[in-house]
C-alpha cells in the first residue's frame, strides 16, 4: 500500500481540493441524494488514484472526472439497489462563497424540482462553465440536444419562478 500524506504540493491533495466540490456537486444534482452523492464523490476519486491516469491536461483532468461522475450516477440510478431505497428531500449543495440570499434559494429549489436531464445540463453549462459542446461530449447528447434542453431547461426555470412569485 502506497503511503501518501495529505498535504498542500502532493498531487493527490491538489486534485481533490480542486475538483471535490464540482464532482460532489454533480452527482448530488443527478441522484438527488447525499448519501448516493457521497459513494460517487469516493468511487471517482478511488478511480482515478488507483488506476494512476495521467492527462494532457487541467481541462483533460477535469473532462475525465465529470464524465466518469456522470456515468458512476447513471449506473447506480439503473441499479436494483437504488430502486429499494429511501430517497430524501434534500437541498442542492451549494459553491463554498456562493449567495444566498431569498432569491438564489429559489432559483436552487427550481432548479432541483427539474428533470435530471434539464437539471445537469444547465448545471455542467452554469456552474462547471463548460460549453454546450463540452457537455455534449460529456453526456453523449449531440450539441444540438444539448442546447435544446439548456433552453427548454431554462424556459421551465423561469416559469416555475414566476408561478412561486405570483403565490
Amino acid at each position: 500500500m502506497i503511503d501518501r500524506s495529505l498535504r498542500t504540493g502532493d498531487p493527490i491533495h491538489d486534485t481533490i481540493q480542486k475538483y471535490s466540490d464540482m464532482v460532489y456537486r454533480l452527482a448530488f444534482a443527478r441522484t438527488q441524494n447525499r448519501f448516493d452523492a457521497e459513494d460517487i464523490y469516493q468511487d471517482v476519486f478511488m478511480k482515478l488514484f488507483s488506476e494512476e491516469k495521467s492527462f494532457e491536461s487541467e481541462e483533460h483532468k477535469k473532462a475525465w472526472l465529470i464524465k466518469t461522475t456522470v456515468n458512476m450516477s447513471v449506473n447506480l440510478l439503473k441499479s436494483a439497489w437504488r430502486r429499494y431505497t429511501v430517497c430524501e428531500n434534500e437541498n442542492l449543495p451549494v459553491k463554498r462563497g456562493a449567495d444566498t440570499s431569498p432569491q438564489r434559494e429559489k432559483l436552487l429549489s427550481a432548479l432541483k424540482s427539474l428533470s435530471e436531464k434539464y437539471r445537469v445540463v444547465l448545471y455542467l453549462y452554469y456552474y462547471e462553465e463548460l460549453s454546450t459542446d463540452k457537455i455534449a461530449e460529456v453526456t453523449g447528447a449531440s450539441p444540438t440536444a444539448v442546447r435544446s434542453q439548456l433552453m427548454r431547461g431554462r424556459q421551465k426555470l423561469r416559469r416555475m419562478i414566476e408561478d412561486k412569485e405570483v403565490d
